[in-house]
């Protein structure tokens, strides 16, 4: 059993894995990334947090771009009288992130999220649960920007480093 074990682990250890969110990656100050502010109140919350997903950038070797989030809503339950009891809301953004120093474009995406809030007699109480909706959108948009910068970022550093070497 031992020497499966140790078979294993020489064999894990040189197949190249390393978690998507390590502390190089993640650490204040060492992140490659810098994150132009988003226009409106969900940009500010979406840049938020995509920075601390990414971190705090010192000396950024990438700029990240995102557009405001654009949301849209639809009917989605309708009562008997005619009245929507339910309304299905999409998030919408594109992003890009471009290299500093050569100024080229390495990634250019966009991002989409889906939810739905509930219309009540109140009108408060709607305008509330759209507003939420509506953040809890953002951030989906944010985590998946998030995602898709830390995917492409290793690969754009290795290949950076087998370029220059």
């Amino acid at each position: 059993m031992k020497k499966i074990f140790i078979t294993l682990f020489f064999l894990m250890a040189g197949c190249g894995f390393s978690p998507l969110y390590n502390e190089t990656l993640t650490k204040e100050g060492s992140a490659p990334v810098a994150v132009n502010p988003i226009p409106n109140q969900y940009g500010v919350s979406m840049r938020q947090r995509i920075l601390s997903k990414i971190g705090i950038s010192k000396h950024p070797l990438y700029t990240l771009s995102v557009s405001a989030p654009s949301f849209s809503a639809n009917d989605q339950t309708i009562d008997s009288r005619n009245f929507a009891t339910m309304m299905a809301i999409s998030g919408s953004t594109s992003y890009s992130l471009v290299d500093n120093k050569t100024q080229k474009t390495v990634l250019k995406s966009s991002a989409s999220a889906f939810s739905s809030y509930s219309v009540t007699k109140d009108p408060y109480a709607t305008v509330t649960a759209k507003r939420k909706a509506q953040k809890e959108l953002a951030e989906q948009l944010a985590e998946q920007i998030s995602q898709h910068v830390l995917v492409v970022l290793p690969k754009e550093s290795d290949e950076s480093k087998t370029v220059s070497n």
